[in-house]
């Protein structure tokens, strides 16, 4: 059985595990299981050179406790004065950097709704996923009231965050603007540069990152707009862009998935970035997949496939 095969199989037994829930009658989508889902890459892709992942695994959490339950949101105020009161203690003497990393995933995405509401997941995999119309998605009414759930727990790091990173497709951006972007916006008047009026502006760095994106799988919902389209989407956004080498997303095929290798090589680049900035305090918004790979990467991390508009608060050090 090919690699790709023995992906499809189990993501096929894993899928069939998820029921819609419902909350005071509210929708939340069947993509919000109760069910933690604990299975392993290593189990989906045999094939993968497990040596590439610990070449990469320079990072260690020091809080695994706080983000072991799959259903419970972490208590950030907690977090934060763990993570203070170790920075102080240091005092930078054992020569670590430590660092507060709050990885936040996306709300219920279109795609999402598709998948579980409209079609079912296996109508979704066999007959629809690779259809362009499902391309770069946006959130659903469900997924932007999940993301602005998140704003109010995540208030605390109001006048503590420094960085601000995030996948460039369209759930991540819409997720960063509801979830916790107006925490560091500045109220000004509008300026505008180079005919564009930027009507948000914020008081640290947004960085939008090519290769902070969700796995390139065959589905169309991983491809990414062509770069023009997304600059033009969101230019009344102060967001600075890296990564982008063509305008067409060269990356994505409906052919083939991304090899583990590279994706794991792709959340190695994004903690490099992170961790060589002067920045203390991050948040990075993206996607379930990128995530896992994080969990993966970095050591003591416990490993579940996070529910829609989850954060993760994590205290690292390097090793």
């Amino acid at each position: 059985m090919s690699a790709i095969s023995a992906l499809n199989s189990l993501i096929q037994l894993i899928e069939s595990k998820y029921t819609q829930e419902s909350n005071d009658n509210e929708r939340k989508g069947a993509a919000q299981s109760s069910a933690a889902l604990t299975f392993k890459w290593k189990d989906i892709d045999k094939t993968a050179d497990r040596s590439v992942l610990k070449g990469l695994q320079k990072y260690r959490v020091l809080n695994p406790d706080d983000i072991r339950d799959r259903e419970k949101d972490p208590n950030m105020e907690d977090i934060l004065a763990k993570y203070q009161s170790l920075v102080n203690k240091s005092d930078g003497k054992n020569g670590n950097k430590y660092k507060l990393i709050v990885l936040v995933r996306h709300g219920e995405g279109v795609h999402n709704w598709a998948k579980w509401e409209l079609f079912g997941p296996e109508e979704w995999k066999n007959n629809q996923s690779t259809d362009l119309k499902w391309k770069d998605p946006h959130l659903t009414k469900t997924g932007v009231e999940q993301v602005k759930k998140i704003l109010p727990k995540l208030q605390c790091l109001k006048h503590h965050l420094n960085l601000i990173v995030s996948s460039p497709l369209n759930r991540a951006l819409e997720t960063a603007t509801l979830a916790f972007l107006p925490l560091v916006e500045i109220e000004k008047e509008e300026e505008e540069e180079d005919d564009v009026v930027i009507k948000h502006k914020y008081s640290i760095p947004v960085y939008v990152l090519e290769y902070t994106r969700e796995r390139i799988n065959h589905h169309a919902c991983d491809s990414r707009n062509d770069f023009d389209e997304i600059k033009n989407e969101w230019k009344e956004y102060d967001f600075e862009y890296q990564g982008f080498d063509t305008n067409k997303d060269m990356l994505w095929t409906d052919k083939e998935d991304e090899n583990r290798e590279f994706l794991w090589m792709r959340s190695g680049k994004m903690m490099q970035f992170i961790f060589e900035k002067d920045a203390n305090v991050v948040i990075y918004s993206g996607h379930c997949d990128f995530i896992m790979s994080l969990m993966e990467l970095i050591l003591d991390m416990p490993f579940y496939k996070p529910r829609n508009a989850a954060f993760f608060p994590l205290i690292l050090t390097t090793v």
